[in-house]
């Protein structure tokens, strides 16, 4: 089973790691480009930037362990991410795209993801036991799924 998108490095190897973080990259663009908002995106390219602070903290204090490579690697990663997201909307502003409300509904999933990554984190730190994330885009995805398949169901059903 392939693991959570939202999952922090702490709990991955370097090569299970760069594709989680290359997904958000690309998603936060993508969005960053539709949306325009400023200030939206800038706080969901902090809280994924806090999501990698609070992850390391929580691997030391639990004693999981990382490499320090692939902590500054993270964070080098995610300090792109803030910057990149500004010129995808610098782009999309020349280029005039509006799809506001759909792009909201997701932007506002991917920050309520990255909050909740980052007090599940706080509270293994506070704790000393690891948490696992309440992860909003895996569960939008595997509702999707299901939507999906149930109606390519139903299609198969009706060809019988």
């Amino acid at each position: 089973m392939h693991r959570a998108i939202s999952q922090t490095y702490d709990e991955m190897t370097t090569h299970e790691f760069l594709p989680s973080i290359w997904i958000k990259t690309v998603v936060v663009m993508i969005f960053t480009f539709l949306e325009m908002r400023w200030e939206v995106t800038s706080l969901l390219t902090g809280l994924i930037f806090l999501d990698t602070i609070t992850g390391a903290l929580k691997a030391k204090r639990l004693g999981i362990g990382f490499r320090k490579d692939e902590l500054w690697w993270g964070i080098t990663i995610k300090i792109l991410i803030l910057m990149i997201p500004h010129l995808m909307a610098l782009i999309g502003k020349i280029m005039g795209l509006d799809w506001v409300a759909l792009v909201n509904l997701v932007v506002y999933i991917m920050i309520a993801n990255e909050f909740t990554s980052i007090l599940t984190n706080i509270l293994s730190i506070k704790k000393k036991e690891l948490y696992k994330n309440f992860d909003f885009i895996e569960l939008l995805f595997n509702w999707l799924k299901d939507l999906i398949r149930g109606w390519a169901e139903g299609k198969l059903k009706s060809y019988k």
